[in-house]
């Protein structure tokens, strides 16, 4: 099967997706590599480097005319320097994308649109909304979930006299 170069960006957006995986029309995938089409992964995570490879071997095996470099920058210099390439066009072809940061390349034409990708019964709608520009259209894929969570010391209540349970119900 052969497949686009903007059908391979959207296929890779649909399997990973920081919160939110993002594709772009970027100008870094028109280079190649041996005689293959190099496309680059920017996320901001050093630890799910190793996951992401993974992810894109597996592409690359049933797709072997295409080689995808991941590249990690911290979360300190990742947003700095995503502007700096969506100023001068020259965006990575896949990238992770944070729902904050979302409609700010979404509704300046620098994403490309997933809708035809997406399989959508298997997010939530607010996932979905989260992914989408102001226009509705879904520029993004759901990857990742932050857990918001309540971390207490429970012996520290009880010597303050309060019983953990009742105390939490009452906040």
């Amino acid at each position: 099967m052969k497949i686009s170069r903007r059908q391979f960006v959207k296929a890779m957006a649909a399997m990973s997706a920081a919160s939110m995986l993002a594709a772009c029309g970027g100008s870094s995938g028109n280079g190649s590599s041996g005689g293959k089409k190099a496309l680059t992964f920017q996320i901001w995570d050093v630890a799910q480097k190793e996951g992401m490879e993974a992810m894109c071997a597996a592409y690359t095996q049933q797709h072997p005319e295409v080689s995808i470099e991941v590249q990690v920058t911290s979360w300190n210099e990742y947003w700095t320097k995503l502007e700096a390439a969506a100023t001068s066009n020259q965006m990575p072809d896949i990238f992770w994308m944070h729902t904050n940061e979302l409609l700010k390349y979404a509704d300046n034409g620098m994403l490309a649109d997933c809708t035809d990708i997406v399989e959508k019964d298997k997010f939530s709608e607010v996932s979905l909304s989260n992914a989408m520009g102001s226009n509705g259209t879904l520029y993004a894929v759901p990857k990742d979930k932050d857990t918001v969570g309540l971390v207490y010391n429970k012996e520290m209540l009880c010597v303050r006299g309060k019983h953990t349970r009742d105390y939490i119900e009452q906040r």
